[in-house]
């Protein structure tokens, strides 16, 4: 899965509308939607504050759990 992907399955489980979620993270919905679309790549700072709202490591978000292939692990 994508970081997109990711933080859209995320969103969904936790019942949150991407309304919802771009007041938290800070964003506008309409971009939030082209991430979640693929659009667009979230920046660094968006990251960050979408892993506290889930409260998740960067990692999970970015990998979805999975330790990156060939990274130190």
């Amino acid at each position: 899965m994508t970081v997109n992907e990711n933080i859209k399955t995320m969103r969904e489980r936790a019942g949150m509308s991407q309304a919802e979620l771009s007041r938290k993270i800070d964003i506008s919905q309409p971009f939030l939607n082209r991430i979640e679309r693929g659009k667009k790549k979230p920046t660094l700072d968006m990251a960050i504050e979408t892993a506290k709202v889930f409260g998740c490591t960067i990692d999970e978000l970015v990998y979805g759990g999975q330790p990156k292939e060939g990274g130190v692990q």
